[in-house]
């Protein structure tokens, strides 16, 4: 190979690794500013008496369970009143103004054996046990706007405002195609039965769902 052979194929293996870096460096960038792009459009607020019957919606078209029982003969809506429970740490996340998921909850009392932490409950100074835990009944997204993080998002929110409520637990509700996102996040499987899956009224295929129920401790170790 002559010299100039060799320098010509030396600078086209520069090139070729130039572009490749250049491509890799270009779909990185690329991806940042879409993503910085979707989180600036992304707000969270918490489900009102205004957009209750939303979870409806997501209930049937981000999920692939019947809540057809929760409804009376003739009416599109189950009555509202149904869900109010339910609003308590519930949340709908917009994306540019859309309404494209939400974070169901409930919030229920349970039986903590864990010792008295101080600063639990009313701010009276006083040592309570905490008495209280989210359940996370469903995180649904529309099909159309998963890949985001919408879901962590809205798991966050929900987090974040256990915490400040000084809540100890939390459980959620999982299926075998959620259960690999609560472990992820820290969670554990439970045999504590937070609540009443029967009066869920959850089908699929025709047949009462029993859901597992998973478990995730707030301030570990404190």
């Amino acid at each position: 190979m002559s010299i100039a052979e060799s320098l010509s194929q030396e600078f086209s293996e520069k090139l070729s690794i130039r572009s490749v870096h250049s491509k890799s460096e270009e779909a990185d960038s690329r991806e940042e500013y879409v993503q910085s792009r979707i989180n600036r459009a992304i707000h969270i607020h918490d489900l009102t008496k205004h957009t209750i019957r939303q979870a409806w919606i997501f209930l049937n078209n981000a999920t692939k369970y019947d809540f057809n029982d929760h409804k009376q003969e003739g009416c599109e809506f189950p009555e509202a009143t149904a869900y109010y429970k339910d609003a308590k740490f519930s949340s709908i996340v917009y994306l540019y103004n859309f309404s494209v998921g939400i974070c169901l909850c409930d919030v229920v009392k349970y039986d903590w054996t864990g010792q008295p932490k101080k600063g639990v409950g009313k701010s009276n100074g006083k040592i309570k046990p905490e008495p209280f835990a989210v359940v996370i009944l469903c995180i649904a997204v529309l099909p159309t706007y998963r890949g985001v993080n919408l879901s962590k998002k809205l798991y966050d929110h929900t987090m974040n405002k256990a915490i400040e409520a000084r809540f100890h637990k939390i459980f959620a509700l999982a299926d075998a195609e959620t259960e690999g996102f609560y472990n992820k996040l820290g969670f554990t499987k439970t045999d504590y039965e937070p609540l009443d899956q029967s009066e869920l009224k959850v089908k699929l295929n025709g047949t009462p769902c029993q859901f597992s129920v998973m478990e995730y401790t707030i301030n570990q170790g404190q």
